[in-house]
């Protein structure tokens, strides 16, 4: 992403740290928005780092929060739900990497192909209410321009692109269409696999090894049976 999208806070109170370098923080964020940075560290270990976007809608908060996943490479899942009431807040998530998986027994760790880390990563995206009448008495300098608030804590405790964290990963709605039309054909969940792998192979020759590792872009056979009857008459692809 073009650094020119993203710019340092001018507000007295917001503490940037020292941005010499916004190369670490670009390259973690969806392109096609322009970002006010409030708080900034960058280390080996990670980012973290408070934003600021003109957003107003929940409908652009959702699209940004899938964009991020699939620019950094990670699934995130729900950490807490608050109600969210209209008057001061139209949009309210927050989020964790999904290899912190808060098992419910001491074993659960033990087993094979257990995916948790604990990891740390957590990301909070909240959108502040602009369009009311009533006199605000938020301190928030930045609710009416920029109403949208991001809170990165991009510091995983796992390589975020090793193949071992790459199986995890959700199947993209892109690919799920893909997986629908190759039914609708009247392939099995296994011809379907074979056919979209070749086509794969296909496209991207000597990286393929390394694209079908992740199962974002390249579902395992497990997924492509459990969509229902092969994902068509179900609804639920």
């Amino acid at each position: 992403m073009d650094s020119g999208n993203i710019k340092i806070c001018s507000e007295s109170h917001c503490s940037i740290g020292l941005l010499h370098d916004v190369r670490q923080l670009s390259a973690l964020l969806p392109e096609g928005y322009q970002y006010t940075v409030c708080e900034y560290a960058g280390t080996t270990e990670g980012t973290n780092a408070v934003l600021r976007l003109h957003v107003t809608t929940e409908a652009i908060a959702r699209t940004w929060i899938k964009e991020f996943q699939g620019k950094t490479k990670t699934t995130l899942r729900t950490l807490s739900k608050h109600k969210v009431t209209g008057q001061k807040r139209v949009f309210q998530m927050h989020l964790r990497c999904h290899h912190n998986t808060k098992p419910r027994s001491n074993t659960a760790d033990s087993r094979h192909g257990s995916k948790n880390t604990d990891c740390p990563a957590t990301v909070s995206v909240i959108v502040k209410q602009t369009n009311t009448k009533r006199k605000s008495r938020s301190t928030d300098t930045h609710a009416t321009a920029l109403p949208m608030e991001v809170r990165l804590n991009f510091t995983h405790n796992h390589p975020v692109q090793s193949a071992s964290a790459l199986k995890h990963r959700d199947v993209s709605d892109e690919v799920k269409e893909i997986f629908i039309n190759l039914y609708k054909s009247l392939h099995s969940p296994s011809t379907a696999l074979h056919t979209y792998k070749y086509d794969l192979f296909e496209e991207y020759g000597d990286e393929f090894a390394h694209i079908s590792a992740d199962r974002a872009k390249c579902p395992d056979l497990q997924w492509c049976y459990s969509q229902g009857v092969w994902g068509v008459s179900s609804g639920n692809l």
